[in-house]
């Protein structure tokens, strides 16, 4: 078997013998760590996953009652027959479930009524508290959702209320009540900014609720699309 002869130049020669650049040295791990930073960095980074919801837009009434979802007790958080707008009043914790909590956020500004003591028991379905407004002109939104979507429903939840105004305004704010009706729940919103709202039409002003289902990393976004 005859003998494999390579015939090179001299400058092919030169460059075989001479050893790599640190580049070409170091470029094959400077890749597999910038691939691992990467894998890293979009497990770590979050965003949110909302469920969209219908919007509905509805005046402050004269007196607002909240009614209880369980059997619950009523702890109040002070005693104090006046209330400001973003005020958490009490906790409603259930007989049967003490984990179970979720706290009452005066919607607007206005006096308080109790319908139990503190620490008091409260029926299902039946009024612990009422409040009555100083600014009734204020506009609530609430939205409407299955009860059975949300079985691990938390109070103060996140929502986005994006209208579909000319502007396009967009609102931050969080669930501030509950009211349970047949089989859905209907959401009242607290509203963080509501100085961004310039006009308004209540009659033909429609939008969406998304409401703060969960957070998941941007891997696994990016996986389920």
């Amino acid at each position: 078997m005859e003998n494999n002869i390579e015939l090179r130049s001299e400058k092919v020669r030169m460059l075989l013998g001479k050893i790599p650049s640190r580049f070409l040295r170091y470029g094959s791990m400077i890749i597999a760590i910038s691939f691992v930073v990467m894998i890293v960095i979009v497990n770590i980074i979050e965003i949110p996953v909302y469920d969209k919801y219908p919007l509905i837009i509805d005046f402050i009434p004269k007196v607002k009652k909240f009614i209880a979802p369980t059997n619950s007790y009523v702890t109040f958080k002070k005693v104090s027959t006046c209330t400001f707008e973003g005020d958490t009043i009490c906790a409603i914790v259930s007989q049967t479930n003490s984990d179970s909590v979720y706290f009452v956020i005066a919607p607007f500004t206005g006096y308080i009524e109790p319908y139990v003591k503190n620490n008091g028991k409260v029926e299902k379905n039946k009024p612990f508290l009422a409040i009555f407004p100083i600014n009734p002109e204020k506009l609530l939104f609430k939205t409407r959702v299955p009860i059975a979507k949300i079985v691990d429903f938390q109070q103060n939840i996140d929502v986005i209320v994006e209208l579909s105004d000319k502007n396009k305004t967009q609102l931050n704010g969080t669930v501030a009540y509950q009211e349970p009706q047949a089989s859905d729940l209907y959401l009242f919103l607290y509203i963080n900014n509501y100085n961004k709202i310039k006009s308004w039409n209540s009659s033909n002003t429609q939008g969406k609720v998304l409401l703060l289902r969960s957070k998941q990393s941007l891997f696994k976004s990016i996986i389920s699309k």
